[in-house]
């Protein structure tokens, strides 16, 4: 993974200096992009190269997971998530993964969304 500085100008933030010494300029937008694709190539790397390693059931997780109060966790909630993470882990080389970065706006609208529907919930509920 590359090793990212910020490059500074008066004071403001106008680029990010790459690990191989390297300055990338651009806008806040650009940066963000340079990050986000920099974050997706090291976990491509860490799971091409089997460095992820899965964590394995214990009761020690389950107590840890029973000290949160706003949640109720079962043993078989906890083993069930760990499934999960290795089914996913062993799809991850045949999936084609595309991602889509969002806007401000399109990630406004979209918490806009998010709380009418739960408003809709609730009123539902209540």
């Amino acid at each position: 993974m590359q090793n990212m500085e910020y490059v500074m100008k008066s004071g403001k933030l106008i680029g990010l200096k790459l690990n191989n010494g390297q300055e990338f300029l651009g806008d806040g937008e650009q940066r963000r992009k340079t990050k986000v694709n920099d974050f997706k190539i090291f976990t491509n790397y860490l799971y091409m190269n089997s460095l992820i390693e899965l964590p394995q059931y214990d009761e020690k997780a389950y107590y840890i997971a029973k000290s949160i109060k706003c949640i109720s966790l079962e043993k078989q909630d906890i083993q069930k998530a760990i499934h999960y993470l290795e089914v996913v882990k062993n799809g991850i080389p045949s999936l084609k993964l595309e991602y889509k970065i969002f806007t401000r706006e399109e990630i406004l609208e979209n918490i806009d969304k998010c709380a009418e529907k739960i408003l809709k919930y609730l009123e539902n509920i209540i």
